[in-house]
């Protein structure tokens, strides 16, 4: 019976893989890699290891802790597409441009010649963001293109 719940969520998380590597082939403007999904990942993996929640002795145990870090892998990817703005996360993935409420953008320093921009998204009640090692006028120039006249663009600095 754990051997068949095994293969079931294998096959649940390869369907969500697959689901996510067509978004990111989508992506005409990438955003930031986030390293924290893999960061978490392995953090999540080892406590589950450690403390025997997970039995690795089980056949199908070691295929899905790969297949859960390779989901890990391939969600730190975000970015803007041209129907859809894929984000990092595992319950929602895109965001049409038709359901954005407000975007800000956040021009943030790293260091003196470097920045980084924070895209703020807000959307029937929920907040996503994406960041982006480009420049503010690149990415509010490429963000123009997707959007229509409905959508506010508010733009800060830290």
């Amino acid at each position: 019976m754990t051997s068949l719940f095994y293969v079931l969520f294998d096959l649940l998380i390869i369907g969500y893989i697959i689901y996510s590597w067509y978004w990111q082939a989508v992506v005409d403007y990438p955003g930031r890699y986030r390293v924290s999904s893999i960061i978490w990942a392995v953090v999540f993996v080892y406590v589950s290891i450690s403390w025997n929640f997970i039995d690795i002795t089980q056949a199908g145990a070691p295929v899905l802790l790969a297949v859960f870090l390779v989901m890990s892998v391939m969600d730190g990817v975000s970015g803007l597409g041209e129907k859809r703005i894929v984000i990092s996360g595992y319950v929602r993935r895109t965001i049409k441009y038709s359901d954005l409420d407000q975007i800000t953008l956040i021009n943030a320093p790293l260091t003196s010649n470097k920045s980084y921009v924070v895209m703020e998204l807000q959307s029937k009640g929920h907040v996503y963001y994406i960041r982006f090692a480009k420049g503010m006028e690149d990415v509010i120039a490429t963000l123009k293109k997707h959007l229509g006249n409905d959508v506010g663009i508010k733009i800060e600095s830290l």
